[in-house]
């Protein structure tokens, strides 16, 4: 996985693979013909401007939750990111599948040695989420998402 990349000599297989998962990742967002930003994405948005973190870090931080609200609302195609991630089973419900996704991204996030928690971002207040919340609200991006949250929500989402 990530994890061996830090190493001195990490397996060539390993490296293909994680490579391989880069670009199919990229690939999904820059098809041809159209353009597949995520939920996920847009959400990275809302501290693009007044906070020094990376934007991948945020999605890093973001993405179990922004998909456990997702979920929580319409399909998401749970089960083929399940199965794309590698941890679908055929018995599971999609309360089941759901978990999964959310449970694997958030491994990927640890394995990549991200933050967990909006809170590690420097200069980052509770007091800021409303009003990132608007700015994520207004993001174009989300005529691309499967649901469109409110305000409200989107704050729900940052608060967790």
């Amino acid at each position: 996985g990530f994890g061996e990349l830090t190493e001195d000599d990490p397996d060539p297989e390993q490296f293909d693979d994680a490579v391989a998962g880069v670009v199919c990742a990229q690939y999904g967002i820059s098809t041809p013909g159209a353009y597949r930003a995520s939920i996920i994405h847009a959400f990275g948005h809302g501290f693009s401007n007044d906070y020094d973190a990376h934007q991948g870090t945020v999605h890093g931080v973001l993405a179990p939750d922004v998909l456990r609200y997702v979920f929580g609302e319409v399909d998401g195609r749970r089960r083929l990111l399940a199965e794309a991630l590698g941890v679908a089973e055929p018995s599971m419900d999609d309360d089941e599948l759901a978990g999964a996704v959310v449970d694997a991204v958030a491994g990927v996030r640890d394995d990549l040695g991200l933050p967990s928690r909006l809170r590690a971002i420097d200069g980052l207040s509770r007091d800021d989420l409303p009003d990132i919340a608007e700015i994520i609200h207004d993001d174009g991006l989300f005529a691309e998402a499967p649901v469109q949250p409110s305000v409200a929500e989107i704050e729900d989402v940052l608060a967790d």
